[in-house]
């Protein structure tokens, strides 16, 4: 008996030698070279995987082969996809509420909403989350245009046909005068190259790099709107897993992923607008103070429209408003 026993323990010992860390699905719809990865997606990945060799392992499917970004929540939600690269504005009816984050005129600069979007969504305030193991919320740097003709004022933008990408700033543009189109942003640079629109609203970063900034030399910097996106896993995959692989993202998550995706943002956009400042070809402008008094009017009329809607409406912009305060107080 005891010789059996002795040979089931030798046997079962080169199997846990070699057992295989847990490997978890990521799906990103673009390129692992992309802004987007890099300051949301690769630190988190990086962190995981280190920390946890031999024990996980985060492997990231790119240019969307699990799924479009327009049913990446459900796929989330129905594991097919363990941790999903989802973007709120394709995905309305799921995460309706976000929709304060793209409020103009709210948010300083994105690390900002960073924070006021992380903050609300682990109170509760925001919902659409409640079914996922939440691992980061952040958002792109507010939205300024980038135009093909020349364009150094509302002005020059009265009558234009300007890229945007999403209801709030469909909004914002109508009340400026503009003529909005919503565009992929992957598909801009080729509508603004084909004179099917005049330019169109992008962060700094993802301007250049999905090509915008080939075919549009004039940058005219009144910020917008911002565009929040999230970093989201299966709920149950999560609370399946063994106690010390939680434990390890649960420390990348949260404070630390918002921490490290601001310091990312923050030096990739310095960069790119020190770049185009110097460029002689370029043509970067600032909204004068009356471009921004009638700005700020539009701003107010979109965002108290929105919390006309309903009461809920109001409590998030009241909760969005409070948030930002508090931050702007602590500085």
């Amino acid at each position: 008996m005891w010789t059996r026993l002795v040979a089931l323990v030798f046997a079962l010992l080169p199997a846990v030698a070699t057992a295989e860390p847990i490997t978890l699905k990521l799906s990103f719809f673009s390129s692992d070279r992309s802004h987007l990865y890099l300051s949301g997606v690769k630190p988190f990945v990086d962190a995981v995987n280190a920390e946890g060799r031999g024990l996980v392992k985060i492997e990231p499917y790119l240019s969307g082969r699990l799924g479009s970004l327009e049913q990446l929540s459900q796929l989330v939600r129905e594991g097919t996809v363990d941790i999903g690269y989802v973007i709120p504005p394709y995905e309305r009816s799921v995460f309706p509420d976000a929709a304060v984050l793209e409020l103009p005129g709210l948010y300083q600069d994105a690390a900002e909403a960073t924070r006021v979007f992380s903050q609300l969504v682990e109170a509760g305030t925001i919902r659409g989350f409640g079914d996922f193991y939440v691992i980061g919320v952040f958002t792109s740097e507010p939205e300024s245009f980038h135009a093909r003709p020349p364009v150094a004022s509302l002005a020059d933008l009265k009558g234009k046909s300007i890229r945007a990408n999403n209801e709030t700033e469909i909004e914002v543009l109508k009340r400026l005068g503009i003529k909005p189109s919503i565009v992929p942003i992957n598909q801009t640079a080729q509508a603004i190259s084909s004179g099917q629109i005049d330019g169109a609203l992008a962060p700094p970063v993802p301007m250049i790099e999905f090509g915008i900034g080939r075919v549009a030399p004039y940058h005219y910097l009144l910020r917008i709107s911002c565009v929040p996106q999230t970093l989201l896993m299966n709920r149950r995959k999560f609370d399946s897993l063994p106690g010390d692989v939680q434990a390890i993202i649960r420390k990348y998550s949260g404070a630390w992923f918002v921490d490290s995706n601001i310091r990312v943002n923050e030096a990739a956009t310095a960069l790119t607008m020190r770049q185009l400042e110097a460029d002689p070809k370029r043509k970067v402008s600032l909204p004068s103070p009356a471009d921004m008094q009638t700005a700020d009017a539009a701003f107010i009329s979109v965002v108290d429209a929105y919390a006309a809607i309903s009461p809920h409406n109001a409590e998030l912009v009241n909760a969005a408003r409070a948030a930002v305060a508090k931050l702007r107080a602590a500085k």
